[in-house]
């Protein structure tokens, strides 16, 4: 409930109303549960690569198969709503989706902004090459390094 203990104490540890109205600076459950997952994550890391990339296993495939039973059910037991992807066009409002220059702006908004989530990945493992061909990291494949030479 939002009227919860866990919800609604805090210390204060400084009031910052002369900035804006109702500014503090303070301590809640909401600072310890971020502190706790910090060490947490600090600890995983702190034992090496190898355990590192273990447990990032386990969570991506304790994330990924719940979403792999949400989307094969449906299809298995056949209870694919096929009118929500009906009509089949971009747009919030189907009355008004249309392939029409709002439409392909849209669409074309999107790929932009799908590839360019893609491009911070690309520039880190080719922004080495710039400087020294010798040294440059292969990115091909994760947590492996290609391509350069022992020093």
């Amino acid at each position: 409930p939002p009227e919860a203990a866990i919800r609604t104490w805090q210390i204060t540890i400084a009031d910052l109303g002369f900035l804006k109205e109702g500014l503090t600076l303070r301590i809640n459950s909401a600072f310890f549960i971020g502190a706790i997952l910090i060490l947490i994550s600090f600890a995983i890391q702190h034992r090496g690569i190898l355990s590192t990339a273990r447990v990032q296993a386990i969570v991506g495939v304790a994330v990924l198969l719940p979403l792999l039973i949400i989307g094969i059910v449906p299809l298995v037991t056949g209870d694919v709503a096929t009118a929500a992807f009906s009509p089949f066009a971009p747009g919030t409002d189907p009355a008004t989706a249309a392939w029409d220059k709002a439409g392909w702006t849209l669409f074309l908004g999107g790929l932009f902004i799908a590839a360019w989530s893609a491009y911070g990945r690309r520039t880190g493992c080719s922004a080495r090459a710039w400087r020294s061909r010798s040294s440059t990291p292969s990115c091909s494949a994760p947590g492996r390094m290609s391509g350069g030479r022992a020093r």
